[in-house]
């Protein structure tokens, strides 16, 4: 399942690496589309042991994390650049 899953983020990847040219935005795509991916195949495995952190599992807690902190500077990039003018994320 998660071969499959990872082969079409690499699709998507490639896509947009093709159609845009801003510094970075591949590599938050990426780590923001894997941690949701890893956040919903967590919910399948059948691992008997694993971390907890309340009702989720740590692998699922860290995915979140990934997404609010990449959201964040993806918001933040936009945000500077409107002010400056510039051409980050």
């Amino acid at each position: 399942m998660e071969s499959v899953f990872n082969f079409g983020l690499c699709v998507i990847l490639l896509l947009i690496a093709k159609k845009k040219k801003k510094v970075g935005l591949v590599a938050c795509v990426y780590l923001i589309l894997y941690s949701l991916g890893r956040f919903l195949i967590e919910f399948y495995r059948g691992d008997i042991i694993r971390g907890q952190v309340g009702l989720l599992s740590t692998s699922q807690l860290i995915a979140l994390l990934v997404v609010v902190l990449t959201s964040f500077i993806v918001f933040l990039s936009q945000y500077r650049n409107r002010l400056m003018g510039s051409k980050g994320l």
